[in-house]
């Protein structure tokens, strides 16, 4: 089996939307365990690295958005987008995704590093949680961040 997880030159080209994503990795889509992927981008979303930052198992994929942050801190991006493949071919997030695109989504406000997309990726599909109004409203952000103002 190919190996799926390697770091890709960036293409400098505008992401305008998920379907963009896609041709760029639909072929994670194949491989035969799960993957977490970043595309870092600047404030024009054009392109700045594309990189696996995770490999899982079958059904899962652990990830460290210490790993995630570092990637994007170091290379100077102003938002990213994160792409996973599921294997089982169903393209609907599962509530660890959503679980997840939340938790990325509140680290990436502190730091102004925002969060465009989650995407995932299958044989012959894709889901955007972006598109399916997963993503938490800045309001529910702010909600969220608010427990900090206690410590």
């Amino acid at each position: 089996m190919k190996n799926f997880c390697v770091k890709e030159s960036a293409s400098n080209e505008s992401i305008t939307g998920p379907i963009d994503v896609w041709e760029k990795l639909k072929e994670i889509g194949k491989a035969d365990q799960e993957s977490m992927w970043i595309i870092g981008t600047n404030g024009d979303n054009k392109e700045i690295f594309r990189e696996c930052v995770a490999i899982g198992g079958l059904e899962h994929v652990a990830l460290d958005p210490r790993i995630v942050f570092k990637r994007l801190l170091v290379n100077n991006c102003t938002a990213f987008i994160l792409i996973h493949n599921h294997i089982s071919d169903t393209p609907e997030p599962s509530e660890d995704d959503i679980k997840l695109t939340h938790h990325i989504q509140l680290l990436g406000y502190l730091l102004d590093i925002h969060l465009t997309d989650h995407i995932i990726i299958t044989r012959d599909s894709m889901g955007s949680l972006n598109e399916l109004g997963l993503f938490l409203t800045n309001d529910q952000i702010l909600k969220g961040l608010e427990g900090l103002k206690n410590i």
